[in-house]
């Protein structure tokens, strides 16, 4: 995904799916490659809440999903669900380091 390989990318995270369905990493980053891959795209926002939602829904602790959301928020100008879904991001991130 790094190398803006977004669909090949996602290819991988199904497969990773394929095997467990309960990785919440694996969801919030395939909705991350939505938004990496062009913000623009109503049907890409539409895909990277739908994954996020299904990250948050294994793990509420991993940050990506609340920041894609919060990146799909803002860009829609649902500026009140872009700060509900950031606003957990420092304590999440807390977790981390």
């Amino acid at each position: 995904m790094n190398e803006g390989s977004f669909s090949s990318a996602r290819n991988d995270f199904d497969s990773a799916l394929d095997i467990d369905d309960d990785s919440a990493e694996a969801w919030a980053r395939k909705g991350q490659s939505y938004i990496r891959e062009d913000d623009d795209n109503p049907e890409n926002l539409k895909e990277a809440v739908v994954n996020s939602r299904k990250s948050i829904e294994k793990d509420p602790n991993l940050w990506v999903p609340h920041y894609v959301l919060g990146q799909v928020y803002n860009k829609t100008k649902d500026y009140d669900g872009a700060i509900d879904s950031l606003r957990r991001l420092p304590d999440l991130i807390r977790r981390i380091i």
